[in-house]
């Protein structure tokens, strides 16, 4: 029998001396290693134990680690007739899978000083710890959790949420599809279903949100909503729009943003105008149709300015006429796609600008 010598990993032992390992037969109690044989740690002191046995043992074996009378380890090992090391079986599974773990950990949280101070930033709507933020905006990022975390998001930040529910109609019956409502200085968005409803879950108090209807509106308004003590349906009026210039009687201008129901710009759209053909005008002569073009922005924006026609039947006109009034029709196209129609814009000279 050649001397063998049997390794034992004990991360959590580093640094003990004095240890003695005692073999037994797997299906009995006898001893098969005298009084037992020394543990010493490898020269590297990072838990790692060998014992040479001098015994003819072969085949698996249980084993008892010993400090003194005291069993502080036990398991399983084989052994062969070999001078090659041989591996505590459980023991390496054990502390493998262990250390597998903790590297994995360890590589998750890469670049995370506190996991705490990251939780409570992300999850909530005050101040964060300085380490974390600078943390969470490696590379650029421009998180606030003011108005992005968890809390920010969802509108609270104390107290009990209320449901409340947003109605938006044209004429106070029908319901408007696609209309978005953001709660103002947040993230939160919601937009309203084919019934003309948006559900928002707030807490008790005053919010203001920006209202976006689809397609063709003057400019961004706000509605301000008051919560108290429980849930609410409220119906906001989309104006059907009026529009003129104030400033110049011979011009109206059209102020139209053109987003998709998902609230995504149109870009590079095509918009245009078209008012029916009309008897109106000097000596009750009858001009063509008025059919204005515009192409929308990198933000959906496109600038109509209704001007009358500039001829009639080939001929100039005056300039000095306002522009015609009526019911224009207006629609946006997109890559050969209609995205957007209205039938429904008013023009009337010396009107405000509404919505």
């Amino acid at each position: 029998m050649t001397a063998t010598i049997a390794r034992f990993i004990f991360p959590h032992r580093s640094g003990e001396t004095g240890l003695t390992v005692s073999l037994f037969d797997a299906g009995g109690d006898a001893e098969l290693n005298g009084a037992g044989d020394a543990l010493t740690e490898t020269a590297q002191a990072n838990g790692v134990f060998e014992a040479t046995i001098t015994e003819a043992i072969e085949g698996d074996c249980r084993y008892t680690v010993d400090d003194g009378a005291t069993i502080i380890e036990h398991g399983t090992i084989v052994l062969a007739d070999t001078v090659g090391p041989f591996i505590a079986d459980d023991v390496v599974a054990r502390i493998e899978r262990s250390g597998g773990m903790v590297d994995g950990v360890r590589s998750v949280l890469a670049g995370i000083t506190r996991l705490s101070s990251w939780m409570r930033a992300i999850a909530r709507g005050d101040t964060a710890d300085a380490v974390a933020m600078s943390e969470l905006n490696t590379g650029g990022g421009s998180y606030d959790p003011e108005l992005s975390s968890l809390e920010a998001s969802s509108g609270v930040t104390s107290g009990v949420r209320r449901k409340l529910t947003i109605e938006a109609t044209t004429d106070g019956t029908s319901g408007v599809g696609g209309v978005a409502f953001q709660l103002a200085g947040t993230s939160l968005k919601a937009f309203t279903n084919e019934n003309g409803e948006a559900e928002f879950h707030l807490a008790d108090g005053s919010h203001t949100f920006i209202v976006t209807p689809p397609g063709l509106y003057i400019t961004e308004a706000t509605v301000t909503i008051e919560i108290d003590g429980e849930d609410k349906t409220y119906s906001v009026s989309l104006l059907l729009p009026v529009i003129s210039e104030p400033t110049d009687p011979t011009m109206a201008a059209v102020h139209c943003y053109f987003k998709t129901p998902d609230g995504k710009p149109v870009v590079n759209g095509t918009v245009i105008a078209r008012l029916p053909n009309h008897y109106a005008g000097l000596n009750g002569a009858l001009y063509t149709s008025t059919r204005l073009e515009s192409e929308t922005d990198e933000d959906g924006y496109a600038l109509l300015e209704l001007v009358p026609n500039d001829r009639m039947y080939g001929e100039p006109i005056e300039q000095q006429q306002k522009p015609w009034p009526g019911m224009y029709t207006v629609e946006c196209w997109s890559e050969g796609d209609l995205v957007w129609r209205r039938t429904d814009v008013i023009v009337e000279p010396g009107a405000q600008m509404l919505r």
